[in-house]
């Protein structure tokens, strides 16, 4: 039984929805189902009543739910105090953060801050969206690094979380280039076939983004999907090779744009901000987290 499976199953309850809670929890419906049915599985009995909608706890499910809650309360309680012990005299801070944005613009951000050198240590964990608010959620780390976008909500408890802005980037269309310095696709002109699209999976953070895109744009009929990778590394590397047009954000792609690798393609119309933002647990009481808060504010960085 995985613990991930208990604050699942409470999402469920909350929302009353399969779909709504996935969103919450930042994965797919299928895969909240299939958790779901794992811990019915592990549990031994019927925990929530799927023929009704929106869908309801069985009674064993009404039990089941007052047992979760209290069982993770005193967990998180019994692991908060743990951790607090020993982070009280730890000089460790602990960052979870996207993959895009610990390769480019963690290195920079954090080098601009100017942070004492009081001996501290900086661990930074690379990860998909999912895993990373659940390490914050669950004290594995002091801080949490995203993207933000308006088309992808963050269920945070306002009450526990505290967040601030400290960036800004772009997503952009990209193609690699033909021996002739033109791209092998574009987006000028409805294609006369499909464009093969490597990118996210639909689901994903950014391939919620891209999807918003392409309807806004009434282009739907326009992409053949050939390549998901959840890492944008991954899909990077597949449009240096020509292997589709791709969507990226731009701190990803500058070097390789400067270098006539890969070319922006389209007008803005293709292209879609996107914000920074760091999160924090407003009961975190790392002894060196509220002067590296304080100094956050003055430190701004826009991608270009």
């Amino acid at each position: 039984m995985h613990l991930r499976w208990l604050k699942d199953f409470v999402t469920v309850a909350e929302f009353g929805s399969f779909s709504k809670a996935a969103d919450s929890r930042a994965i797919t419906q299928p895969a909240m189902s299939r958790h779901i049915k794992s811990l019915e599985a592990w549990v031994g009995v019927e925990l929530i009543d799927r023929s009704v909608f929106p869908a309801q706890l069985t009674p064993a499910g009404e039990k089941f739910l007052k047992l979760t809650n209290s069982t993770l309360e005193q967990l998180q309680n019994g692991i908060t105090d743990l951790r607090q012990e020993h982070t009280n005299n730890a000089r460790q801070i602990s960052l979870s953060m996207q993959h895009a944005l610990a390769a480019e613009f963690f290195p920079q951000w954090w080098h601009q801050l100017r942070i004492p050198d009081t001996g501290l240590k900086v661990s930074v964990e690379a990860r998909n969206l999912h895993d990373c608010m659940h390490r914050l959620e669950s004290h594995q780390c002091e801080l949490l690094l995203c993207f933000r976008h308006p088309c992808v909500p963050l269920y945070f408890d306002q009450n526990k979380f505290e967040s601030r802005k400290v960036g800004e980037d772009t997503i952009v269309p990209v193609s690699a280039k033909s021996d002739k310095a033109e791209p092998f696709y574009d987006l000028n002109n409805e294609p006369m076939k499909p464009i093969p699209l490597v990118g996210s999976g639909p689901d994903d953070f950014m391939g919620k983004i891209i999807t918003g895109i392409i309807n806004r744009n009434n282009a739907s009929n326009w992409f053949n999907p050939v390549y998901e990778d959840s890492f944008s590394e991954g899909v990077r590397s597949q449009a240096l090779m020509g292997s589709g047009l791709a969507w990226l954000p731009s701190m990803l792609i500058e070097n390789d744009v400067e270098r006539g690798k890969l070319m922006v393609v389209g007008g803005t119309n293709w292209q879609e901000p996107l914000e920074i933002h760091l999160y924090r647990r407003a009961d975190n009481e790392h002894p060196l987290l509220q002067g590296i808060w304080e100094q956050i504010s003055a430190v701004q960085m826009t991608v270009r």
